[in-house]
């Protein structure tokens, strides 16, 4: 773990003075690889404070472009953005909020074929996909890779979130 930067001190101190906190966590989160699953109403903020909060590398898996009906639950992207693949605009928009943070881009639809090479290597997977065919592939990969995930959903005003450790709890 490389020590936290003068900059990097500065950004995160609100956290750095929380009591549950410390330096040390904030190193381990810096060199955490986290993967985000979808960049629609729920991916688009977990995206963003996941970059604010100072994780050192963020993956983001989403095949859609930005469209008009997204961008009223959408934080990350914008009207000029119409028609821009997600996955490269949240690169844009993360890596203007937090330089300090690695962001790869995956604009592709998680399927069978790709689901175990995109999340090897992660420590956390957090999947807001908005399918049950994608749910159940990334539970899978994640399985598989012995990855932590986490579930989350919405559906209206009701939402989903759950914690899968494989191996250790239940999963799909």
């Amino acid at each position: 773990m490389s020590p936290l930067s003068d900059s990097e001190l500065e950004r995160y101190s609100r956290q750095l003075v929380l009591p549950e906190w410390s330096g040390a966590a904030q190193e381990r989160l810096k060199g955490a690889n986290v993967i985000v699953i979808g960049l629609g109403a729920l991916g688009s903020p977990v995206a963003t404070y996941l970059a604010a909060a100072g994780v050192g590398h963020l993956g983001v898996v989403d095949s859609d472009v930005v469209e008009l009906s997204n961008l009223h639950r959408q934080p990350l992207h914008f009207t000029p953005d119409l028609g821009l693949p997600k996955a490269s605009n949240a690169v844009v928009k993360l890596s203007a909020l937090n330089s300090e943070v690695l962001v790869q881009d995956y604009p592709v639809r998680l399927e069978e074929a790709n689901a175990e090479a995109i999340v090897m290597g992660a420590d956390l997977v957090v999947d807001c996909s908005d399918s049950f065919a994608t749910r159940y592939l990334v539970n899978d990969a994640c399985c598989a890779q012995g990855v932590p995930l986490v579930e989350a959903g919405v559906l209206g005003f009701d939402g989903l979130v759950m914690s899968i450790r494989p191996r250790e709890s239940a999963c799909y």
